[in-house]
């Protein structure tokens, strides 16, 4: 899906995107295989459901942090793009959506590449520079190849390592 700067804003995509929609927050008390009582925090993040339902579940790992977590839920959020899901949001808000393309040469402020590793090169990335992105949000692990991240830091492009973050033109 592909938005014009007036339409990120008058959908306010951004304010919807960079929190999540609730945060439950519960402590999870369990006896372990020693017999020793236990008490975790847990926590259920559901971040947005504007292209898909909420994915992800209740975590209570005592190494989770609800930073990881809001990201977790974030991710899942656009993993929904993959989902087929979008066009119905596009046709929703009667935005562009080019389905199974990469039209990396659609002017845009914002990119936010959900590609599996290494799929987007530095001819890519040159390519969104050209017209206009600002800030690449990575929705992905490591979507973009080092000639790519290169080309973002010669330019000035803001690069977000998959993660939930905020822009202010």
């Amino acid at each position: 899906m592909y938005l014009t700067p007036e339409k990120i804003e008058e959908l306010k995509i951004l304010e919807r995107l960079t929190e999540p929609d609730q945060i439950v927050i519960f402590r999870v008390n369990w006896e372990d295989d020693h017999g020793n009582f236990r008490a975790n925090r847990s926590y259920r993040v559901q971040h947005n459901n504007a292209i898909g339902p909420y994915k992800g579940g209740i975590r209570f790992h005592r190494d989770l942090t609800l930073d990881t977590l809001k990201f977790l839920a974030f991710e899942q959020t656009l993993k929904n793009v993959k989902r087929g899901r979008v066009h119905e949001s596009a046709d929703k808000y009667g935005v562009e959506f080019h389905k199974d393309q990469r039209p990396l040469g659609v002017p845009c402020d914002l990119s936010f590449p959900c590609a599996t590793q290494n799929e987007i090169n530095g001819d890519d990335a040159k390519i969104l520079i050209r017209n206009g992105c600002i800030a690449v949000a990575k929705g992905a692990k490591m979507p973009t190849m080092q000639a790519g991240v290169d080309a973002y830091h010669e330019a000035k492009v803001i690069p977000t390592p998959c993660g939930i973050c905020k822009w202010k033109r």
